[in-house]
């Protein structure tokens, strides 16, 4: 891939990513109470506002593992996206990483959907910046990746939990009321 098809390739991820956040945040906004979405399933599980949360500080945090990308790193890189996308579209469950993207206590809605909607505006003013194509990322588990990559794991990252979002709704029967109030 080229550098010119990198960048549109994560300028479409990030736009896609845009678009997908800024409708989630809608829709459990108007789906869900303050108790709905601070409702947990079970202990040791994530609330809505945990998980948008999450996907904020995984999602900026992504920005403090920078570093001078190499040419060699492109290749380096295609498996290691591949088995992160596996892995994300799979029922396996693997644990935050580092503490620093676990959500924290006490975090309202407002916060955490305004983390989201600025982590995504970040990502999107970095893919049309200067260093996007001089920019690697370091993935925690997997390592160093390009800043396409990189974009292509933040979109996959933030669809792995919508659909855990998708099962708190459901657990709740709010995607039930929520389908019955947009007929």
């Amino acid at each position: 891939m080229s550098i010119t098809r990198d960048r549109d390739a994560a300028r479409a991820d990030i736009e896609g990513l845009a678009e997908r956040s800024s409708a989630l945040l809608d829709r459990i906004e108007r789906a869900t109470n303050d108790e709905q979405r601070n409702w947990r399933p079970a202990a040791g599980t994530w609330s809505m506002v945990e998980i948008v949360q999450h996907i904020a500080l995984a999602t900026a945090g992504m920005f403090r593992t920078t570093h001078p990308a190499s040419t060699s790193l492109r290749w380096r890189g295609v498996p290691k996206v591949a088995l992160m996308t596996r892995v994300l579209r799979s029922r396996i469950k693997i644990r935050a990483p580092v503490s620093a993207i676990v959500p924290r206590p006490g975090v309202t809605w407002d916060e955490a959907r305004t983390r989201l909607s600025d982590a995504v505006a970040k990502w999107r003013e970095f893919v049309e910046g200067d260093s996007f194509d001089t920019t690697a990322f370091r993935h925690p588990l997997t390592g160093r990746i390009t800043s396409s990559q990189t974009a292509r794991f933040v979109a996959e990252h933030f669809d792995h939990h919508v659909r855990q979002i998708d099962r708190l709704l459901t657990a709740q029967g709010l995607d039930q009321l929520e389908r019955q109030n947009n007929a």
